[in-house]
């Protein structure tokens, strides 16, 4: 169909016209017959000449042939006629206002879908792209402002090392001038301690000694101060009620010193004259530093004996100095 196509577009319409108006006359050659339909478009295109004349004078000789062949001739020129129709009249129809037009139109939108397509996948590269740019100038950025930021807490930091350090300075003369003066409170103090120490003792010795010269019993007093024996070795030889008023003033005396000096003792003390106690944490109970009736009165007596003992050392211990003004109990 393309080839008739194509002959039907390439024959000149003078052609045609040759080939509907000749006049056939049997019994002619066929060379004539050539000849004589190619001259047609010389006498057409010579001047002065009409189509009447064309037409009238244009006379064709044609040799006998049988039928089967010019009716093969009329098929191959009506079937190039009719292809030719049928291709324009899909060429009408392809056209604007024709029943395919809307193919062309789809043809058309899906080759811009395509355009869009491919338009917006570049789209979307660049856009990536600029993202991944976006992202490394956001990290940039961050780091930038953790930079200025530690540049300016380094820098607080600095003001504020140089500011404690003038307060370290001006507090460093203040806290020398203070310890001076603190050093010599404390000598001030430990001598009036000591001077207190003494006065306490010097009290209750003479009320031992009032109670002592009552009694006319001189001689038989305990001494406790710088002694090498144990207590209990001490009062083994005295009476039960000289050895509890001797421990009950000593409990006195300790209690005394623990009040002035703010000293809190390790086994604490209860003073009640001749019926004093100390609290034992192990036994979780107070132990009587006086004689009692029961068989375990002796073992209680000789531990908190001994509790005392303890006291009495850590108080020198503690404080530096010795009990040598309780001479006489």
């Amino acid at each position: 169909m393309d080839r008739c196509a194509a002959a039907c577009a390439t024959l000149t319409p003078v052609h045609e016209i040759a080939v509907e108006r000749a006049e056939i006359v049997p019994g002619c050659r066929a060379s004539s017959l050539h000849s004589t339909v190619s001259s047609e478009p010389q006498r057409m295109s010579s001047p002065g000449s009409s189509h009447s004349s064309v037409y009238s004078q244009t006379v064709i000789y044609v040799p006998c042939a049988p039928d089967v062949c010019w009716n093969r001739l009329r098929t191959v020129v009506l079937a190039i006629r009719s292809t030719r129709e049928i291709l324009e009249e899909q060429r009408r129809q392809l056209q604007e206002g024709g029943h395919l037009y809307h193919l062309v139109k789809a043809h058309k939108y899906v080759h811009e879908i395509q355009n869009l397509r491919i338009a917006i996948s570049r789209r979307h590269k660049a856009v990536e792209h600029l993202k991944r740019i976006c992202t490394k100038k956001r990290l940039s950025v961050v780091k930038a402002n953790e930079d200025v930021e530690e540049k300016k807490a380094q820098e607080d930091l600095r003001e504020g090392l140089l500011t404690l350090r003038m307060h370290c300075d001006s507090g460093t003369s203040t806290l020398d001038s203070r310890i001076k003066v603190l050093n010599v409170f404390t000598h001030a103090t430990v001598m009036r301690r000591r001077v207190l120490l003494i006065e306490v003792s010097d009290i209750l010795h003479m009320v031992v000694r009032l109670i002592s010269s009552n009694d006319d019993d001189d001689d038989d007093c305990l001494s406790i101060h710088e002694s090498e024996s144990s207590l209990m070795d001490l009062i083994s030889s005295h009476e039960s009620v000289e050895v509890s008023s001797a421990l009950g003033h000593v409990v006195h005396f300790l209690l005394s010193i623990s009040q002035l000096l703010d000293y809190t003792l390790r086994y604490p003390l209860q003073s009640c004259a001749s019926t004093s106690s100390i609290y034992c944490p192990k036994k979780n109970k107070s132990l009587p530093l006086y004689w009692t009736r029961w068989r375990s009165g002796r073992e209680n007596f000789e531990n908190a004996v001994s509790l005392l003992g303890k006291n009495i050392a850590q108080i020198q211990e503690d404080n530096g100095f010795s009990l040598a003004r309780l001479s006489i109990v």
